[in-house]
């Protein structure tokens, strides 16, 4: 999917599309204004983008244009296609499903494309680490530890003593004042904030002195280290890379969804009234 052009011009588009337009008195002869953009039913005329325009200041190119109504008629097939998919759902639900269409609709479409689980193969993450080799170089080091906390400095104390000498029972975790838990990768920047620098003299498994935090005494317990430069490797990043690769099929998912339902939608536009006989220049401005 292309990026939008300019967001609050296409919030006003939308807005503009989505409420009817309060009748007008014209003259017998009068033809409408030459549609730019028809997707079903559903049309955008020449008028309506000068009224944009106006209200919004703007002054487009012919291609500013084109990809503005591109964005207009993608979103009215996507909001059919969801409201066709939601059409079980209450009154209420379904107003408010068309008073946003434009960002709900297309947030409801992409979650029941998604819904179907996807299965990651060894092959396929093989071929996406090959592809994306620069991707998995680490650009800051890291870090995952456990960690405890105590309300006072002997409770801590007899924590880490019981850790270090591996005694340490489940009982006195679930003991008043007491806290824990595992981290996931956190920026070794920040862990060495946070111990002063003392992640240097540590190997994995060894401990930080008990440190003061506002009005709790807290150590850690160094699980893995990878510094800056590092690149994520199998088996030790499995986790990691998988959910990396499953994001990108299920993004390729939903584009290759996007661009069968445009292909298949009764659409068209045309940008040729825009610049009629006598007129010249590449800007379109009302």
């Amino acid at each position: 999917m292309r990026g939008w052009l300019c967001w609050p011009l296409l919030c006003l588009l939308s807005l503009a599309c989505a409420r009817e337009n309060p009748p007008v008195e014209h003259a017998v002869d009068e033809r409408p204004a030459p549609v730019l953009a028809r997707v079903g039913d559903s049309v955008f005329r020449r008028d309506r983008l000068e009224a944009l325009l106006q209200e919004t200041g703007r002054t487009l190119s012919r291609e500013e244009i084109s990809s503005l109504l591109m964005d207009w008629v993608e979103s009215q097939i996507f909001a059919q296609e969801s409201l066709n998919r939601h059409l079980g759902r209450t009154a209420t639900e379904r107003e408010e499903l068309k008073r946003t269409r434009l960002k709900l609709l297309k947030g409801f479409l992409q979650e029941s494309v998604l819904a179907e689980s996807l299965l990651v193969e060894d092959w396929e993450m093989r071929n996406w680490m090959r592809d994306h080799s620069e991707e998995l170089v680490l650009a800051e080091g890291r870090v995952r530890v456990l960690w405890y906390q105590a309300t006072d400095s002997s409770l801590a104390e007899g924590l880490r003593s019981a850790v270090l000498m591996d005694t340490l029972k489940q009982e006195a975790l679930g003991a008043e004042g007491v806290d824990h838990g595992r981290s996931g990768w956190i920026s070794l920047e920040r862990f060495q904030r946070e111990t002063s620098g003392i992640l240097e003299q540590l190997e994995p498994r060894e401990l930080t002195p008990l440190l003061k935090r506002d009005e709790r005494w807290v150590f850690y317990q160094l699980l893995s280290h990878q510094p800056a430069g590092q690149s994520l490797s199998l088996p030790d990043d499995e986790e990691e890379i998988r959910a990396r690769v499953l994001e990108d099929l299920r993004l390729d998912r939903l584009a290759a969804f996007e661009r069968r339902l445009v292909q298949g939608a009764d659409w068209s536009m045309s940008l040729d009234s825009l610049l009629l006989p006598g007129e010249s220049g590449q800007e379109f401005q009302p």
